[in-house]
């Protein structure tokens, strides 16, 4: 695979194309990537942040029979593990950018 630069191409992706057989395939940069991961890292800490302190929140109204806050930090519990999903998806994306592009920059 050789790169290939066509005009009007994007700037947040490169294009390799076969010297063999002419296949064009597009992989993102690597400011992209290292973008992707490094908001994933950070997103993850946060929500597991956000995750355990409206987890004890919850536990310690239960433990203490004050419920009062309980349907707001349940909820926000709930929501900080969706956004936990969310930034894993968007770390293992990233990790499946890095190795496709090894596989094409590796024979350059």
């Amino acid at each position: 695979m050789l790169p290939s630069i066509e005009e009007g191409d994007v700037e947040y992706t490169d294009n390799f194309v076969c010297s063999h057989c002419q296949h064009h395939d597009t992989i993102p940069t690597r400011g992209l990537l290292f973008s992707q991961a490094f908001t994933g890292l950070s997103g993850i800490c946060l929500c597991i942040y956000l995750l355990i302190i409206h987890l004890s929140r919850l536990f310690k109204g239960i433990q203490h029979d004050d419920l009062h806050n309980a349907f707001q930090n349940s909820g926000l519990v709930f929501i900080s593990g969706i956004f936990l999903a969310g930034f894993i998806f968007i770390l293992f994306k990233a990790q499946e950018g890095f190795l496709h592009r090894r596989k094409y920059t590796k024979a350059i």
